[in-house]
């Protein structure tokens, strides 16, 4: 038990990590192809490794709203359904099965 513990908290402070390179793609713009394709490979590798841990992404895009897995920032005028997710702000992950973090998120709305 002692050592899942130490495991989540050293994944908890990974995914700060795997977070900055989301805002890295974000932000790529006019990068050569090469330097981004570098960045994503980096990305997959790290990624892959977390996995074989245990660390798996929370499916948020799309799903409806889940106060057990995704925490609402705030609701967006959206084509989607209302109630569900029309923008993830921050991916969420489990451990486990186990929530580590939950994926920040907008949730739809009616428009007007």
């Amino acid at each position: 038990m002692l050592q899942k513990n130490a495991n989540a908290d050293l994944i908890r402070e990974i995914i700060w990590g795997i977070d900055n390179f989301d805002r890295a793609f974000a932000n790529l713009g006019g990068a050569e192809n090469h330097i981004q394709e570098g960045i994503r490979l980096i990305h997959a590798g790290l990624m892959d490794i977390l996995k074989k841990a245990g660390l798996m992404e929370i499916e948020a895009q799309d799903r409806k709203f889940d106060a057990q897995y995704h925490e609402a920032v705030g609701e967006i005028e959206s084509d989607i359904e209302e109630g569900h997710v029309a923008q993830v702000i921050q991916r969420g992950y489990t451990l486990h099965n186990q929530l580590l973090r939950p994926a920040r998120v907008l949730v739809s709305k009616k428009r007007g």
